[in-house]
C-alpha cells in the first residue's frame, strides 16, 4: 500500500496570524470554503462509520492496519 493515513494532533495554537479572507484575500471564496468545512465533521463520521461497518469482512492484515489508521 503506497500512502498511509496519519493520525494528527488537532489542537491548534493561536490563529491570529491567519488573514480574515485567507483564500487569496477573496471574501467570496473564503466564505465558500468556511461554510463547506462546517459539513466535514458530519461527513467524516459517516465515512468512518461506513468503513467500521465493513471492517469485519477484511482479512488482509495490511488493509486492516490502514483501516485502523483511517478510523483514528
Amino acid at each position: 500500500m503506497s500512502a498511509q493515513p496519519q493520525i494528527r494532533n488537532l489542537r491548534f495554537g493561536s490563529l491570529a496570524h491567519v488573514a480574515r479572507h485567507w483564500h487569496g484575500g477573496r471574501h467570496s471564496v473564503t466564505t465558500f470554503f468556511d461554510n463547506l468545512s462546517v459539513f466535514f465533521p458530519r461527513g467524516e463520521r459517516f465515512f468512518v462509520a461506513s468503513v467500521r461497518a465493513h471492517q469485519k469482512r477484511v482479512s488482509d492484515p495490511e488493509l486492516l492496519a490502514a483501516i485502523r489508521l483511517f478510523c483514528g
